[in-house]
């Protein structure tokens, strides 16, 4: 469990990835590159002989491979397997209380178009940042706009990452209203 400023938050798999992604690979090895050749470095820099653009690779991959899991995404009906009070309960009992946790949850939670969405930020990203690693020792004002280019798509990828939840998302965030008195 972890309180960050306000909110509680309860990790899971999903949730652990987008940070990943968002801070350590689009934010920290792409946006914060000023020249061609530093966002190339970083791109082909080997760590435990993977190069960086495939791991990006790698972890948007398993991001949209456990989106929309019951068990490792962003969905509550993980926690029935993880609360005692659900856990004394059968299993069929407890596989249908999660099926219908889960359903609940794509509806409000909006999956599909989510995940949707994401699955185009990363298309757009990963295109651009194709088009830069065959590009950059070309010509050096393509490089440049090859790397504004791929800046700009991980700035949207971040974005989308932003919108989802830090954890498990358990209900919509209220809107603040004044209630009268």
């Amino acid at each position: 469990m972890n309180y960050g400023g306000n909110t509680f938050v309860l990790p899971c798999h999903a949730s652990c990835l987008r940070g990943q992604l968002k801070h350590t690979y689009l934010t920290n090895k792409v946006c914060l590159k000023t020249l061609p050749e530093d966002l190339l470095e970083s791109m082909i820099y080997k760590e435990r002989g993977v190069p960086q653009h495939q791991e990006i690779r790698n972890k948007i991959a398993e991001l949209l491979d456990v989106f929309g899991s019951a068990d490792k995404g962003f969905s509550p009906a993980q926690l029935i397997d993880q609360l005692s009070p659900f856990r004394q309960l059968p299993g069929h009992e407890r596989a249908s209380m999660k099926e219908l946790v889960h359903r609940q949850f794509a509806a409000e939670f909006r999956l599909a178009e989510r995940k949707t969405r994401l699955e185009q930020r990363a298309r757009d990203f990963l295109g651009a940042l194709d088009f830069f690693l065959t590009q950059v020792n070309v010509v050096a004002s393509a490089a440049k706009l090859g790397m504004e280019k791929v800046q700009e798509t991980a700035r949207s990828m971040i974005r989308e990452l932003e919108s989802l939840p830090k954890g498990i998302w358990l209900w919509e965030t209220p809107t603040r209203e004044t209630i009268s008195s």
